[in-house]
């Protein structure tokens, strides 16, 4: 009987459409109603991009995965939204429920997808002395906080479609994802960035001169410009639909909070401050507060 309801109520919502579905789409249809899921990259540390499509206006519609809500925003002529799958969520069979709200109430749709394993191979980072004491140190580690603190002020509204750009040129070396151990430190030190859970690294290091430009990966406003005890001069950028790209271990920023960037603008310049070996530029890319990999924001979702 409920389902019955639940069908007779998205019935009213308005003609729905597949155009504009791929291949890795999951897609499913309540009434008139279609829910798509692009699943191309459902592996821990990936993102979904979780769509509805209707000709009629809906109410507020948000997807939940993993006890965290996100809300769907316009864009493209349809409701989207980025969704992330945390690198702690074991690979397996998930639900993600849409809630769409209506006259007649709020109803829950559950769409039910696969996410595969993804190796992460483990890596060893040598700090030197100096910095092997920052690790101690309860100013890094309120630092963190307040990087986790700013990654929960992000705009709703879309302000940066498309892909994403790396910070600098080159290539990354290896990095996000991979469980990371420091010989002779005393507590674990991933999590002393952004105050997330987990040793595995959140970012992309790109192995560059002292000094060199850093850019903006996409257009924003910034959220933080400040220093850190354990990622030196840090500049978070929201690009929106909870996406935030984090510039780490600079040796100067060119932005305060506030400032509104365009893609490409220069925001800094390289360093090696903070729990780094070398010189280097960090890139994390975070959804929603949670870290995903910046090269699945450089490829984009092709409509």
């Amino acid at each position: 009987m409920r389902r019955r309801a639940l069908t007779a109520l998205l019935a009213l919502l308005g003609a729905a459409a597949h155009a504009g579905a791929v291949e890795s789409d999951v897609v499913h249809q309540v009434g008139r109603v279609v829910f798509r899921v692009d699943t191309r990259y459902a592996y821990p540390g990936g993102v979904l991009l979780a769509r509805v499509s209707s000709s009629t206006r809906l109410g507020g519609v948000s997807v939940l995965l993993a006890g965290r809500r996100v809300p769907l925003m316009p864009a493209g002529g349809v409701l989207r939204a980025l969704v992330p799958v945390p690198l702690t969520l074991a690979p397996g069979p998930l639900t993600l429920g849409f809630e769409v709200s209506a006259r007649r109430g709020r109803q829950r749709i559950p769409v039910e997808i696969q996410t595969v394993p993804r190796a992460y191979p483990p890596r060893v980072v040598s700090l030197p002395p100096a910095k092997l004491a920052l690790v101690a140190s309860r100013q890094t580690l309120f630092d963190g906080r307040r990087v986790l603190q700013a990654l929960r002020e992000t705009a709703l509204q879309v302000v940066h479609l498309g892909p994403l750009r790396p910070p600098v040129d080159g290539v990354a070396g290896q990095g996000f994802g991979c469980p990371t151990s420091y010989p002779g430190a005393d507590r674990p030190v991933e999590n002393l960035e952004d105050a997330l859970f987990g040793e595995q690294h959140h970012g992309l290091d790109y192995e560059v001169p002292v000094g060199t430009a850093v850019r903006a990966p996409g257009a924003g406003r910034v959220l933080l410009a400040t220093w850190l005890a354990g990622t030196g001069w840090t500049v978070l950028i929201d690009h929106g639909e909870g996406m935030v790209s984090g510039l780490l271990h600079l040796s100067a920023v060119a932005v305060r909070a506030g400032d509104e960037v365009q893609a490409g603008a220069v925001v800094g310049r390289s360093g090696e401050h903070g729990l780094v070996p070398g010189p280097l530029v960090q890139w994390n890319t975070y959804v929603h507060g949670v870290a995903v990999d910046p090269e699945i924001l450089t490829r984009g979702f092709p409509e």
